[in-house]
């Protein structure tokens, strides 16, 4: 109480938050920036030879079998073209940086605007934290390190990796510069006595998130790219961004933020009566 009318309350929440990791090294991440045009795969592409529609391999004009359409030429460019390892140097563990403590504080005040104490202005403000990733995000993460190859006309006796083929396969990755995220409450207010046990409010209340991780699917073709000539009967495989994989889930930070202004009207039970009102407008940003 740090005077007649003026209240306070305030104090620091600390917060670790170590980021999760497979503990036998064996997951992979995708960093787009690590992507590099210049090693992407070729495909097996259609084609049309003697008027005759048929699969080739682009590099030598080989026909190939129509079951390899899509699937990645061997030995042609780097089929994990951008993936990192937890093992790779400079790379942290658990694919993402480790923050170290967080400080959260919360500051809360009251004070009586009027002598009687029937008009009380009212604000607090508090940072929360909450950990960066569920273990469940890390799952797929450590899929990312099986690659599945198919055979086509074999048998088990006959098997032969050699004569095996890859397709674009689907993957999950984050963004390594993701922080824990954190929500801001923030409060504001005016309450009066109205008399006769009731009492209205009228204040302002906030949410700000910051650092929330949203997944993103960052592997999409561009808008109308089906429509041009060139990619007249191709799969979206041969022109999206990241050639090489099919679809790619990035988790990444994004923010959001609510702001409202809230009134209440409200009489405690008395004298067998009892109401209450309220009215909200908001916004709120994603």
């Amino acid at each position: 109480k740090a005077s007649r009318r003026l209240t306070l309350d305030y104090g620091m929440r600390l917060a670790w938050f170590q980021p999760f990791y497979q503990g036998n090294g064996a997951s992979a991440n995708f960093i787009p920036s690590n992507y590099n045009p210049a090693q992407k795969v070729v495909l097996f592409t259609p084609a049309t030879v003697a008027g005759k529609k048929v699969i080739i391999n682009p590099l030598t004009g080989e026909v190939v079998p129509t079951s390899y359409s899509g699937a990645i030429v061997p030995g042609v460019g780097n089929p994990k073209n951008g993936i990192v390892y937890s093992t790779t140097p400079g790379i942290p563990q658990g694919f993402v940086e480790n923050r170290g403590e967080h400080l959260g504080p919360r500051v809360g005040l009251a004070y009586k605007l009027t002598g009687d104490g029937k008009t009380v202005f009212r604000a607090g403000f508090g940072v929360s934290f909450n950990g960066q990733l569920s273990s469940g995000t890390y799952t797929p993460i450590v899929n990312n390190t099986v690659t599945v190859p198919t055979l086509y006309y074999g048998t088990f006796n006959t098997f032969n990796p050699g004569t095996s083929v890859l397709f674009p396969t689907a993957i999950t990755a984050v963004n390594q510069d993701l922080k824990a995220p954190s929500i801001y409450g923030l409060s504001a207010g005016i309450q009066r006595n109205l008399g006769f046990g009731t009492v209205i409010d009228v204040s302002y209340v906030g949410t700000l998130g910051r650092n929330l991780p949203q997944t993103e699917a960052i592997n999409t073709i561009p808008y109308f790219s089906q429509l041009l000539p060139q990619n007249s009967g191709l799969g979206n495989n041969f022109f999206s961004p990241y050639i090489g994989y099919a679809g790619i889930s990035y988790t990444q930070p994004s923010n959001s933020s609510y702001n409202s202004l809230q009134v209440q009207l409200n009489r405690r039970f008395a004298h067998r009566v009892q109401y209450g009102a309220s009215y909200t407008d908001r916004n709120s940003v994603v």
